[in-house]
């Protein structure tokens, strides 16, 4: 399950779209950043609710790299 988190820096009014995934363990529950990506650390998302979107679509899709023979 995944969620896109609205974050608002009060300094700088710099407002950022944030994907979480919601992580289980047996009785550990939490909202959390690491969505565990290969090649992606840090925080995914995007500085628009439409470019957090599209990511989010690709990261549900499950194919997140293309290879391509040359």
């Amino acid at each position: 399950m995944y969620r896109i988190v609205k974050e608002t820096n009060q300094l700088t009014g710099r407002i950022q779209y944030i994907i979480e995934r919601y992580a289980s363990y047996f009785f550990y529950r939490k909202w959390t950043r690491d969505l565990d990506i290969e090649g992606a650390n840090g925080n995914i998302g995007g500085f628009t609710l439409e470019e957090a979107q599209r990511k989010l679509a690709v990261i549900k899709s499950g194919e997140i790299t293309t290879k391509e023979v040359v």
